[in-house]
């Protein structure tokens, strides 16, 4: 019984699935089959259910999988003692890092370049969705980390907060208004482009409604930050966004800021992971990022 088997036998369970564990361990498919196979028969006990799709552990995984989470956390930890001289030898492969477009307009380019200068053998792989998407991908094993809006839903993602984002009601200068003051008739009787169901933004603005015991006749769903302000620009109705990332758009009068009592609550962003994943790579990746995140910075979009 070797490291190596008692990796490949954790990874595919966590992921419930072989191909995901291999391209985590960085092997072939084969290979991981292998090494489970041959694990298997040091133990005699069957530890995946081959006549499922998914790899699904028998009784004797079951019990297997918590002692080996034990083991992999003791070995990993011995590394993680040193952190501070590990973590200045730069990365190398791949990170595949999940975030939402609000991220992607402001402080990406920004990451992307400091990467580039501390690790230049580390391929940065950025992949836009809703945050409920983004949290999916990471509990498959499609992902390494992703900074999402709220919490996470799922009890085996782990996570960090990191950043704190202001939202605002705004609107067209166009739109007839008899004040810039946000009133439930207004919300009745307009245009009010939402976001999706699964985006991290959702339920904060579910509960505010909620709370105002209101109830919008009129929706627009948009799973496009751009293009939802775009919209707002345009007079098709209002909405709801990032106060810092429509600043521009206020100073150049092409929206107007909407009052509203009580003011909407502030959104956590986060980093999410997948749970006991005791790898290098996130360590740095978060401590990197942790120095690059901004989320003030203007959308090169807006600039003149």
């Amino acid at each position: 019984m070797t490291l190596k088997q008692l990796e490949a036998f954790y990874w595919a369970a966590v992921l419930s699935n072989f191909a995901l564990a291999a391209e985590r361990l960085h092997i072939t498919q084969s290979a991981l089959s292998k090494r489970i196979a041959e694990l298997e028969e040091h133990l005699l006990h069957e530890l995946f259910d081959r006549s499922r799709r998914k790899a699904e552990l028998t009784e004797s995984g079951q019990v297997l999988l918590p002692q080996v989470e034990k083991l992999l956390a003791l070995v990993n930890g011995i590394p993680q003692s040193l952190a501070g001289e590990q973590d200045s030898i730069p990365l190398s492969g791949v990170c595949r890092l999940g975030l939402s477009e609000l991220s992607a307009a402001t402080w990406l380019p920004k990451a992307i370049d400091s990467f580039r200068v501390q690790h230049p053998d580390l391929s940065l792989e950025p992949h836009i969705f809703l945050s409920r998407e983004l949290e999916d991908l990471v509990l498959r094993g499609e992902l390494d980390i992703a900074v999402i809006a709220g919490l996470p839903e799922s009890d085996s993602i782990a996570y960090e907060k990191v950043a704190e984002i202001d939202f605002s009601w705004v609107a067209s200068p166009r739109r007839t208004l008899q004040s810039h003051h946000l009133t439930p008739e207004l919300l009745q009787q307009t245009d009010v482009l939402m976001h999706q169901p699964n985006s991290g933004l959702a339920p904060t603005i579910k509960t505010w409604l909620r709370n105002k015991s209101i109830k919008l006749e009129r929706v627009i769903l948009c799973n496009s930050l751009t293009a939802m302000t775009g919209m707002v620009v345009a007079d098709m109705g209002i909405s709801y966004l990032p106060s810092a990332y429509v600043r521009p758009l206020l100073q150049k009068g092409k929206l107007v800021e909407l009052h509203s009592e009580p003011p909407l609550q502030p959104l956590h962003y986060t980093f999410i992971w997948l749970k006991n994943d005791p790898r290098r790579l996130l360590r740095v990746v978060k401590q990197n990022l942790h120095e690059c995140i901004d989320f003030s910075l203007p959308p090169v979009l807006w600039e003149e």
